[in-house]
C-alpha cells in the first residue's frame, strides 16, 4: 500500500466515524418544568414537574409519584410507573406528554422548561 491509498483509507474511516457518531446524542433535558397547557382535566398535572438524567435514562418527579424511562436522541421520552405510563417527546425548552394513569387516558400536556 502506498502513502496516497493509506490517506484515503485513514480519510474514509474518519469520515464513517464522524457521521455515525452524530445521531447517537441524547439531549440533555434535567431539569425543572411548569405545566403551561391543559394542566388539569381527565388528569391534574398542575405544578412543577422535575427530570434527573443519566445518559438516556430519565426520571420525571411529581407530586404525585415518579415516572421513569428513556429519552432517544430525538427527544423521545417514554416511561412507566406501576400506575401507568407517559409518552412524548422534548424539544427545546418545550415538553409534550400523553400519559394514561389509573386507566384514564389523561388530556395532552405541555411543560416548560424554567
Amino acid at each position: 500500500m502506498n502513502l496516497k491509498s493509506g490517506l484515503i483509507i485513514a480519510c474514509g474511516i474518519l469520515a464513517l466515524a464522524a457521521c455515525s457518531s452524530g445521531g447517537d446524542d441524547i439531549p440533555n433535558v434535567a431539569g425543572a418544568y411548569d405545566c403551561s397547557t391543559n394542566c388539569t382535566g381527565a388528569c391534574d398535572f398542575s405544578g412543577t414537574v422535575t427530570i434527573t438524567q443519566n445518559d438516556e435514562n430519565i426520571i420525571i418527579e411529581a407530586d404525585n409519584g415518579n415516572q421513569v424511562g428513556t429519552i432517544d436522541s430525538d427527544g423521545q421520552i417514554d416511561t412507566s410507573t406501576n400506575d401507568g405510563d407517559c409518552s412524548g417527546q422534548i424539544v427545546g425548552t418545550t415538553m409534550i406528554l400523553n400519559c394514561n394513569i389509573d386507566s384514564t387516558d389523561c388530556q395532552q400536556v405541555t411543560f416548560k422548561h424554567q
